[in-house]
């Protein structure tokens, strides 16, 4: 389980040193991490279907502030445990891509 967000790329500015490691993700779709050559941390990654957008673990801000999630994907696998805000938009796999709206 996982808590994410997503920024647009020409929002984001990478600092520092880091590597990238690709690998297959769903429907053959590649998912770049990119981490740490130190310590192997992620900092981000980018997926095929958000080629415009970085995307980065919310624990990685330390802010007990940040804003609650507004989607959960992948509730197929959730654990029996988890408790999730209400008036989420839900999805059993991935948000499904549509021409009609850009993925955020």
């Amino acid at each position: 389980m996982s808590s994410n967000a997503y920024f647009p790329k020409a929002a984001v500015r990478l600092e520092g040193e880091y590597k990238i490691y690709t690998r297959d993700g769903q429907d053959g779709r590649k998912l770049s991490n990119h981490f740490c050559p130190n310590c192997g941390a992620t900092v981000c990654w980018t997926l095929d279907m958000r080629p415009d957008h970085y995307g980065v673990a919310v624990g990685a801000f330390n802010d007990p502030s940040f804003p609650a999630p507004v989607v959960s994907i992948w509730e197929q696998s959730i654990y029996a445990w988890v408790t999730l805000p209400s008036g989420l938009e839900r999805f059993p796999q991935a948000r499904p891509v549509t021409s009609s709206r850009q993925q955020t």
